[in-house]
C-alpha cells in the first residue's frame, strides 16, 4: 500500500483525481474552501487532501503475473 505525500505535486494530483472519482461534490472535503480546482492550491487544500488521502488508502495493484499466481 502506498502513502502520498500531498504536498508533492504528482502525489497531491493522484490523490485529487482518485478522490474525485471515489466522492460526490456535495460530500467531498474540499468542498469547505471556495473552490477545489488544482489551480491555487494552498496549504488547506493540501492539509484537507492529505487528511482524506490517509482516511483512504489506495488498494493495492496485483500485476499481471500475481493475478496468474493465484
Amino acid at each position: 500500500m502506498s502513502k502520498y505525500d500531498c504536498t508533492k505535486t504528482l502525489d497531491y494530483a493522484h490523490e485529487y483525481r482518485r478522490m474525485c472519482s471515489s466522492t460526490c461534490c456535495d460530500v467531498c472535503p474540499l468542498s469547505v474552501l471556495d473552490y477545489c480546482i488544482m489551480e491555487g492550491v494552498t496549504e488547506e487544500h493540501i492539509a484537507i487532501l492529505q487528511k482524506w488521502s490517509d482516511e483512504h488508502p489506495e488498494e493495492p495493484k496485483l500485476t499481471s503475473k500475481e493475478v496468474e499466481d493465484e
